[in-house]
């Protein structure tokens, strides 16, 4: 009787101890794990009645405040990050602001370091280089014809001079030469009208 006791008892302890054994590791499943998996032991753990299954009162509430807990979590991550990206957006927007006023800068510096102001209008560097060298190519074109035409009216000048001397020179030759033939016939007129006095 004693050994029918001693086996009694130990399959009462046997019986108890998973139970009990069962329990922790239920709450201590449905603490910890995912969802799913909080679901899969609470399925693999319950018993059946027929084709169902029977799952404890306890492990459904404990189930159901931990979904809600998850969807708690996730509506406050999808809140924070859709203040996060409000966030951004916002900062994206000033930092695009800030990119089209440096843009801007960036363009009216390129302008004035590309242009001279000349008389109180801003022009173009290129153009005024251009016009410039324009300008000095048609002054020297201008000067060498100058010079050309002034050598021309020098040499046009000179020949003249020479040839107002030449006929200087002849002139006064002639001059010279009608003086001495005007006195010479003065002389003979002179000798004339003496010797015709004479007579």
């Amino acid at each position: 009787m004693k050994k029918i006791n001693n086996y009694i008892l130990l399959l009462a302890v046997l019986f108890v101890c998973p139970s009990v054994f069962g329990q922790n590791n239920a709450k201590e499943s449905l603490e910890s794990g995912t969802l799913s998996s909080q679901f899969n032991y609470m399925i693999n753990n319950s018993n059946r009645y027929m084709d169902f299954k029977v799952i404890k009162m306890a492990w459904l509430e404990k189930y159901s405040s931990n979904v809600s807990d998850s969807l708690n979590l996730l509506r406050n991550e999808i809140l924070g990050a859709q203040n996060r990206l409000l966030v951004q957006v916002n900062e994206i927007e000033v930092l695009n602001t800030q990119l089209k006023n440096l843009s801007d800068d960036l363009t009216s510096i390129e302008n004035e370091k590309n242009s001279i102001e000349l008389l109180g209008l801003q022009i173009d560097k290129n153009k005024y280089i251009n016009t410039l060298w324009t300008l000095l190519a048609v002054l020297i074109i201008l000067l060498i014809v100058f010079i050309f035409r002034f050598r021309r009216s020098n040499l046009l000048t000179l020949e003249s001079k020479n040839l107002l001397a030449e006929i200087r020179e002849e002139f006064d030759g002639y001059r010279k030469r009608a003086l001495e033939k005007e006195q010479k016939l003065g002389r003979e007129l002179q000798n004339e009208l003496n010797k015709t006095k004479r007579f």
